[in-house]
């Protein structure tokens, strides 16, 4: 909170600002900031004024009511264990290449309550991936069932690039994030701890049974980085995973309160990922980083890029390509311009339905190695 400038929360990457005229009260109401129009994001340094705040949402409103202020400078370190110093702690180990975690994470009322249900097997982790014009969301609770309103919510953006996002990888990232998250309360809480049972659920069966079920894996599967990561975090959890499928977006054909437990918790982690995914489009947030995961064993890069899996095709274009294009150029056989007009994924498409032989002859007739008649004279 700054007293000259008004309030501003934490998203992600992005700060949300927020706005009352007059002086800063613990009974001011706050609005978020619109300017310019349906822009509430703020972009430039936060001012030097900037103190702690504590806030409370107004039911049926995007304003805020101030309830308290705290100092600027950092608070001293509390020996209670919390999620947030393992998350911090994770954070600062990640470098451009190597380290990945959960863009938010926000504990709700007791943490401890949390914890008590982690080692007594009654803890509960949903999570729910968003996908929409390359850009990828998930969403993920903590929580007990019917234990009240105790909850540790994480939100993240899909890393990678925009040709790897996909509704799968969302929903493989946000279990990733889950089963960080409840490693992180385990470790915090009951470090000496040998196990403890855990049911984790989400909508997307295929990367639900991917990420659970014993079968083999390729580097060539799709998003081989996630699922291999998710199968060593697994191998090294101490946690007994129990996973479960849950059916998703039944809000289109029944009413809330229709839906059992479960699913109205995936409801609310569908809603949060949808929401951030509006928040990061907002503020042009559209890619995220890729970097090894910290339990990611083997990793691939091209052209300083993690990939998210071993894609033979790209591989042999990015190597040959350059070559094959000089060799164009010097022989002049097909121009810079003429190559940006070719159709080549619908001349590749018509090359891969032809018989393997033919597929053979039709490329070596195109360049000059054969379908020559030869006579000879007897």
């Amino acid at each position: 909170m700054s007293p000259t400038t008004g309030l501003f929360h934490h998203h992600g990457a992005t700060w949300k600002h927020f706005f009352s005229e007059g002086f800063p009260t613990t009974s001011r109401c706050y609005a978020p900031v619109l300017s310019p129009p349906s822009c509430p994001w703020w972009t430039a340094p936060l001012p030097s004024d900037v103190l702690r705040a504590t806030v409370c949402s107004i039911t049926g409103s995007d304003r805020v009511l101030l309830t308290g202020t705290g100092r600027a400078s950092e608070p001293s370190p509390s020996n209670s264990p919390s999620i947030l110093h393992a998350w911090q702690t994770a954070a600062k180990l990640c470098t451009d290449y190597y380290g990945w975690v959960p863009d938010e994470i926000e504990v709700h009322r007791e943490e401890a309550t949390l914890a008590d249900a982690l080692l007594e097997g009654r803890l509960r982790v949903i999570s729910d991936g968003s996908c929409k014009n390359e850009l990828g969301t998930a969403a993920v609770q903590l929580l007990v069932k019917y234990g009240g309103f105790h909850q540790i919510i994480i939100r993240c953006q899909t890393p990678g690039l925009p040709y790897d996002q996909s509704p799968y990888r969302s929903e493989l990232i946000g279990l990733l994030a889950g089963i960080m998250a409840v490693d992180w309360l385990l470790e915090q809480w009951f470090p000496t701890l040998l196990t403890c049972p855990v049911r984790i659920a989400c909508d997307g069966l295929s990367a639900l049974e991917t990420a659970f079920e014993d079968r083999p894996l390729s580097p060539t599967d799709a998003q081989f980085d996630l699922v291999s990561s998710i199968w060593e975090a697994i191998l090294r959890s101490l946690v007994d995973w129990s996973p479960q499928h849950v059916y998703g977006h039944l809000d289109k054909s029944n009413l809330f309160d229709e839906h059992s437990w479960w699913e109205k918790r995936n409801l609310e982690v569908d809603g949060m990922a949808v929401e951030y995914h509006k928040e990061l489009e907002t503020a042009n947030h559209l890619i995220a980083p890729n970097p090894r995961f910290f339990t990611e064993l083997v990793a691939m890069y091209v052209a300083d890029t993690k990939q998210s899996r071993l894609d033979p095709q790209f591989i042999q274009e990015w190597v040959t390509l350059p070559a094959l294009r000089s060799h164009w150029r010097d022989k002049g056989t097909i121009s810079a311009k003429a190559e940006s007009e070719i159709a080549w994924d619908t001349l590749g498409l018509a090359t891969q339905s032809l018989p393997a032989g033919l597929q053979r002859w039709s490329t070596k007739h195109c360049v000059g190695m054969c379908g020559h008649v030869w006579h000879r004279q007897i």
